[in-house]
């Protein structure tokens, strides 16, 4: 029987094109070998799921589950029958917007907290230092920082 049948025949399944997204460890290693980076190696995936060109899905290769960054969509399955290999399909498609929503809502907090933090630095700092002036010297200056 024919290793891809189910691909080859459901309506609904495209191949795609895929490059193992680099680790922080693969970022080390180029960067310890004089930056000399190997050109990527492209592996073909089977999907019925809706992904396009720069999203991430998770894939099983070698015995491991992997995250994986779609370069190219096909629209049908593009594999020849009763080829000699198997299509491997993806587990799931990778969806970062709730990862992301969050981490907008961390810039915000912390943009505001580095905000209050400045606003109150300089109220301090101006009680500070009006708190060593007095008299005529005091009312002058709280005038003039006003």
């Amino acid at each position: 029987m024919d290793k891809n049948i189910a691909a080859l025949l459901r309506h609904d399944a495209k191949t795609i094109r895929v490059t193992f997204t680099p680790s922080r460890y693969d970022n080390e290693y180029i960067a310890r070998n004089g930056g000399e980076k190997e050109q990527a190696k492209l592996y073909n995936y089977v999907t019925h799921l809706d992904v396009k060109v720069g999203d991430q899905v998770l894939v099983e290769a070698a015995g491991q589950m992997k995250v994986v960054t779609v370069v190219n969509v096909d629209d049908t399955v593009q594999v020849q029958p009763n080829a000699e290999y198997e299509l491997r399909w993806v587990i799931m498609k990778i969806d970062l917007t709730e990862h992301e929503a969050n981490m907008e809502r961390n810039r915000k907090i912390e943009e505001a907290v580095a905000d209050a933090y400045r606003a109150n630095l300089r109220r301090s700092f101006a009680a500070q230092i009006l708190s060593g002036v007095e008299g005529d010297a005091r009312l002058q200056l709280e005038n003039l920082l006003k």
